[in-house]
């Protein structure tokens, strides 16, 4: 709708709005927008609705959000200037490349039902999240953010991509609550890394 509009600064939506989805690429490449009232009534935001927006200013995710489905771009991917901090309990699923490279995004703590975190879904990113939580059964290619020095598992994930931690060179230290073999692929890509098996969350 108004993917690469250049020169568009600000999006206002009227009080009362009750969209329900930003579609995919809505505002992809707008390299002049500052800001955008999403409404709370914002259930679902497509893949590279607010993509390679770098003057985004943004500091929350509308209340009733569920998804965040990528396609080729992430949501937010390379739109370094929102500054999200938090994510809300309602999402289940952080897609590939979500918030790649936004690089003042700074969440602390994954949602407490998240199944799955996407390659590189937070990569790139200030977040300081080293707990994956019991509910994530899926982890992708460098999906967590480069500045972590220990990462704990609170469950056991089904599926971790050899290459899921291969950007966490400052990570000393992995603890698991399985014992070694139970999940494929170990180290993951790690280098620097001893895993420490059988932990007591």
């Amino acid at each position: 709708a108004f993917g690469l509009c250049t020169s568009l600064r600000s999006v206002t939506f009227e009080a009362g709005a009750t969209i329900t989805e930003i579609p995919a690429s809505a505002f992809r490449g707008c390299s002049s927008l500052v800001s955008v009232n999403v409404p709370d009534t914002v259930e679902t935001i497509y893949g590279g609705a607010f993509a390679q927006c770098p003057l985004l200013q943004m500091s929350r995710l509308p209340s009733a959000i569920k998804r965040l489905p990528s396609n080729q771009y992430g949501a937010f991917q390379q739109s370094g200037s929102i500054s999200i901090s938090s994510l809300p309990d309602s999402i289940t699923d952080l897609p590939s490349a979500c918030f790649t490279s936004c690089t003042n995004v700074a969440i602390p703590s994954l949602p407490p039902n998240l199944t799955n975190i996407g390659s590189a879904a937070i990569n790139g990113t200030a977040s300081t999240v080293n707990r994956i939580p019991a509910t994530v059964v899926a982890l992708g290619r460098g999906c967590l953010a480069n500045n972590i020095t220990a990462l704990y598992f609170e469950g056991t994930p089904t599926t971790i991509n050899e290459y899921a931690f291969e950007n966490l060179d400052n990570c000393r230290d992995i603890y698991v609550p399985w014992a070694s073999g139970t999940v494929a692929n170990a180290p993951w890509s790690a280098r620097n890394a001893t895993i420490h098996y059988n932990y007591t969350p």
